[in-house]
C-alpha cells in the first residue's frame, strides 16, 4: 500500500542551499565526470603488463568504478530533467558552466530574476537529490530564530498599540514578564486579543 510522507514544513534557506549545490557540483559531480572519462585499457597495454591477479583485479575495479560514475551522471541528468521550467537555469550554471551574464542573455531574464531562478532551481535539485540519493544538500532556516522573529514582530505591534493608547504601565509589566521567558506564540496571541478587548471596553 502506498504511503505518503508528511509534508515538510521547514523553511528552505535558499542562500545556503545554493552554496551547497555549487560545492557539490564543483567537487562530487566533477569527480564523477573524471571517473566516467577514464579511458579503456587497450589490449596492447594489457598484454605488455605483468600477468598477475592483482593487475586483473585492478582492471576489473576500474571498470566497475567507471560504470558506476556513468550511472551517477545519468541519474543527475534525470534529476535535472525533472526540474521543469527551472532546468535551463541549473543546466546553464552547473553543466554548461556559463557565467551569470551569459545565462541572462541566453534565457532572456534580468540579473535579479536569473539569480532568483537559479536559487529556486538549486532548492528543487537539492530536495530531489536528498529524497532519492540520500544527500544532504538542502539547508533549512533555524526554526527557533523564525519563531523569535515572529515574537519580536508581535511585540512591536503590542508596543505600538500601547504607545498609541498611552498604556505604558501595562506594556512595561508585559515586557518584564514575558520578554525574558520562552516565547509561546499561541499563548501570546491569546493575551494580545484579551488585552485589546479590555482596551476596547475601557474606551
Amino acid at each position: 500500500m502506498m504511503r505518503l510522507d508528511p509534508p515538510d514544513t521547514r523553511e528552505v534557506d535558499y542562500s545556503k542551499t545554493h552554496n551547497n549545490v555549487t560545492n557539490w557540483f564543483d567537487t562530487e559531480y566533477s569527480k564523477y565526470q573524471r571517473l566516467a572519462n577514464i579511458p579503456e585499457i587497450s589490449s596492447v597495454r594489457m598484454s605488455l603488463a605483468p600477468k598477475s591477479t592483482v593487475h586483473a583485479n585492478g582492471i576489473e575495479d576500474l571498470t566497475v568504478t567507471r560504470a558506476n560514475a556513468k550511472q551517477v551522471l545519468e541519474f543527475v541528468e534525470a534529476v535535472i530533467n525533472s526540474l521543469g521550467d527551472y532546468k535551463p537555469f541549473l543546466e546553464a550554471r552547473y553543466i554548461k558552466k556559463l557565467q551569470a551574464w551569459q545565462i541572462e542573455e541566453r534565457l532572456g531574464f534580468g540579473h535579479s530574476q536569473t539569480q532568483t531562478r537559479i536559487r529556486k532551481a538549486c532548492a528543487l535539485f537539492a530536495q530531489t537529490m536528498d529524497m532519492t540519493a540520500g544527500t544532504q544538500l538542502t539547508a533549512y532556516k533555524d526554526q527557533e530564530w523564525s519563531h523569535l522573529l515572529k515574537f519580536i514582530i508581535i511585540l512591536a505591534i503590542v508596543t505600538a498599540i500601547n504607545v498609541y493608547l498611552k498604556r505604558r504601565h501595562w506594556y512595561s509589566r508585559f515586557y518584564i514578564k514575558y520578554l525574558s521567558s520562552r516565547h509561546d506564540l499561541q499563548r501570546l496571541s491569546l493575551m494580545i486579543d484579551k488585552r485589546l478587548k479590555q482596551l476596547d471596553d475601557e474606551r
